[in-house]
Order: C-alpha cells, then sequence, then structure tokens
C-alpha cells in the first residue's frame, strides 16, 4: 500500500513540476512576445509610421494596413526581427568602405552621409540564424509621383504611365539563413532569397546559395522604358561603379538588355568569393503568327 501511496505522489510531484514548467514558459513567451510588439510600435512611432501591430508569437510578427507620408502596404510580416536587424548590422559593417566610395564616388554627399551608420556595431560570434521580411501591396502616394513628374519631360505620355505603373503595387520577399563567426558573415554558408514583384508583372529575384549568386530580372518591359529613356545617363553610372557586383556586366550586355524581343535576362556567379566572372544569359517572348 505504501509502495502504491509513494508511487501515486512521485506521479503527481512530477506532473506539478512539468506543468509548472509549461507554465513558466508560456509567460515567459508572453512577455517576450508584448516586448516584440512595443519594440515595434516604438520603432513605427520613430519612423512616422502608423499601422497595427499584432504578433503570433516573440519571433513571429505581423504589421499590418501602415500609412507613411510617401507610401502605404497592406501588410509587413516579420519572423526573427532580431536576426533580420543582426544580418543588417553585419552587412553595413562588411560593406562600408564600399558605401564610402560609392557616395564619394558620385558626388553623393549631398544625400547622403558616406559617414553615417545606421546600426550598432555589437559584437556576434559563432551563431546561425535565419528570418523571413514580407511587404504586400506596397503602394506609393500621389506626393511621391508629383516629384516624378519631370519625368514626363523625357517620356511620352504612354511610357510615363508604366513608369507610375510600377509604383502602384509592389511585393518583397526576402529570406536568409546565415551564419557567424567572429562578427562577421560566413558567405560560404549562406542562402538568401529575396523576390520583388512590380505591379504583378515585372519580377527582380537575387539568390545566394552553394556559394553561387543569380541575379533574374523578367518581364521588364516595364522597367526596361527606363533603361531606353535614360540609358545616356544610366550606361555611364554602371561604368563608373564596375567594381559593385553585376554593375559591369549590366554595362556591357545593355544593348541586348534593351532589346524589346527580350523577355528575361539572368546574372549568374558560380563562386560568391570571385564576383567578376558572371554568365550572362537572355530568353526571347514567344512569337504569335
Amino acid at each position: 500500500m505504501k509502495k502504491i501511496i509513494l508511487s501515486i505522489l512521485v506521479v503527481v510531484l512530477t506532473t506539478s513540476v512539468f506543468l509548472y514548467d509549461n507554465y513558466q514558459q508560456e509567460q515567459r513567451n508572453i512577455i517576450k512576445q508584448k516586448q516584440e510588439i512595443d519594440y515595434l510600435v516604438k520603432l513605427l512611432e520613430k519612423l512616422y509610421i502608423a499601422a497595427k501591430v499584432e504578433c503570433s508569437s516573440h519571433t513571429e510578427c505581423f504589421i499590418e494596413n501602415g500609412v507613411f507620408k510617401y507610401f502605404k502596404f497592406s501588410n509587413i510580416y516579420i519572423k526573427n526581427r532580431v536576426a533580420f536587424y543582426n544580418f543588417l548590422q553585419l552587412l553595413e559593417k562588411d560593406f562600408k568602405d564600399l558605401k564610402y566610395s560609392f557616395i564619394e564616388k558620385n558626388n553623393l554627399e549631398y544625400y547622403f552621409d558616406k559617414n553615417k551608420y545606421y546600426f550598432d556595431d555589437t559584437s556576434l560570434f559563432n551563431m546561425s540564424s535565419e528570418f523571413e521580411f514580407n511587404v504586400d501591396n506596397l503602394k506609393f502616394n500621389d506626393n511621391v509621383k508629383d516629384d516624378l513628374a519631370f519625368l514626363s519631360w523625357y517620356l511620352n505620355k504612354t511610357a510615363y504611365k508604366s513608369v507610375l505603373n510600377m509604383l502602384n503595387d509592389i511585393s518583397i520577399d526576402f529570406r536568409v539563413k546565415y551564419s557567424v563567426v567572429n562578427n562577421a558573415i560566413d558567405y560560404s554558408k549562406i542562402a538568401t532569397n529575396l523576390q520583388i514583384n512590380l505591379s504583378n508583372t515585372s519580377k527582380i529575384s537575387f539568390k545566394i546559395r552553394n556559394k553561387k549568386i543569380e541575379f533574374k530580372i523578367e518581364n521588364f518591359d516595364l522597367i526596361k522604358i527606363i533603361f531606353i529613356e535614360f540609358k545616356e545617363i544610366i550606361k555611364p553610372f554602371l561604368k563608373n561603379n564596375e567594381n559593385i557586383i553585376f554593375f559591369e556586366s549590366l554595362f556591357t550586355h545593355y544593348d541586348e538588355i534593351i532589346n524589346p524581343k527580350i523577355k528575361s535576362v539572368t546574372f549568374l556567379i558560380d563562386n560568391i568569393y570571385n564576383t567578376k566572372n558572371v554568365l550572362f544569359s537572355s530568353t526571347y517572348k514567344l512569337e504569335s503568327n
């Protein structure tokens, strides 16, 4: 009888400890979730964006019906916001020299502060992480379109309207898995997928996987208008900044890119540590009789 009572007590005690641990974990998650909501609300206030913030957990949050002076959006989804922030911080540190020379070389000091850094320089050692960042139905407001009215001086009416249409519906899908070694991204292990859709037609994608980099533009007639009409401005700019990945290849294949018969173009690099060796390919539109 004593053994039975003792067994029951052990079961009750074990169950109680298990339930208590679960309760404590649940409370910690609730606190973290509230902290994440508070952080995002304060960030939006700092950026002067009005929106609704909801988090299904402390790692997954939605920012809905955002309104800003220059744009609005239906939804932003963030998974692992801290990993997203850390990734941007490491990128800024890795490319600070490139940013400095780019601003200086192109005389952009009036618009950008080459000495300014946007992220805290904190140390991150030997970790792996991943994040997702998605934006749906991003639309620019009429005041931005008014600022672009000068384009009507260079473009015909149809081309001008087509360019503005690109600003009516933009979606962004950005997913990254990365590792950090001694406060630096290990680019041999990184996997990224950035996809930008413009007005449900043109698609721009940038992928890194297994040390290969792919940059692709599909159904880009809207973008092609800008490449054609501003050719005399864009080509010298690309040539002047040929040290930036894909810029030299864009310049080299410019005439093929603006060919009206071209449907998509792809730039492929086999080795992330040798970005000068670029393979270019293109596909043509199907022609009906």
